[in-house]
């Protein structure tokens, strides 16, 4: 069975936490604040269907994008497909701090347009005292597991009752990191899901809603949440 799910590969550059970043009680800003730069790392993709399009969305610590890098796509023989991708510590004037991976398949049974989308967003989510805030993601995977430790992350599709692919559409996910290093689960692809209100127990940490996750420093993340079939492919 092919055990190849999303992942991110922590590559060292440039900047270790800030000592005592929350010892001050006004809540100055996590890592990759604007004034502080960000510490870059490699994203490699993988999808057991051949010809999948993937595309990194490298935002800022208020998760504003800064830009899109698109990633080259290689067919593997008898496989699925693959594409690498480096995120470096400045994209676009401004420090890398997080990143959106959209993984776009081929159509269903052949044909034009668009195929099934997964939309995963990564997020190292701070909760203090004066609201949420985001940190960088690849200094929070070195934290939690060292320099170049490679972290999977299933991209997960919307399903069929039956748990085959959709014909099309968006399944949008949120990973917060702080809470899925804490047990990070094993899966591989064409693993079926049944998520419930946009939440599963085999996934802590992570959250799936119907439309894109949107951000708000009070309140932290929401949307309306997915309840369905899941599929990693």
């Amino acid at each position: 069975m092919k055990t190849k799910p999303t992942y991110l590969l922590f590559v060292a550059t440039l900047l270790l936490m800030p000592p005592n970043l929350w010892a001050d009680p006004v809540f100055t800003g996590p890592p990759c604040a604007p004034n502080e730069p960000g510490r870059g790392g490699l994203v490699a993709e993988f999808s057991r269907t051949q010809n999948a399009s993937f595309d990194t969305i490298v935002t800022n610590n208020t998760g504003d994008t800064i830009g899109t890098m698109h990633l080259n796509t290689v067919n593997i023989p008898g496989d699925g497909s693959a594409a690498l991708g480096v995120v470096p510590p400045v994209f676009m004037g401004q420090p890398a701090c997080d990143a959106r991976n959209i993984t776009t398949l081929p159509p269903v049974g052949g044909g034009g347009g668009a195929g099934p989308k997964a939309d995963l967003r990564i997020e190292s989510i701070i909760a203090g005292p004066h609201g949420f805030q985001l940190a960088d993601i690849f200094n929070t995977i070195s934290l939690s597991r060292g320099d170049n430790v490679p972290v999977t992350i299933p991209d997960l599709y919307a399903a069929n009752a039956d748990r085959t692919l959709t014909s099309g559409g968006v399944l949008y996910s949120l990973v917060d990191l702080n809470i899925f290093l804490a047990n990070p689960p094993v899966t591989s692809l064409g693993d079926t899901f049944q998520v419930v209100n946009g939440q599963l127990a085999g996934l802590p940490g992570m959250f799936f809603s119907t439309t894109p996750f949107t951000f708000d420093p009070n309140t932290g993340f929401s949307d309306p949440a997915y309840t369905g079939n899941a599929i990693t492919s």
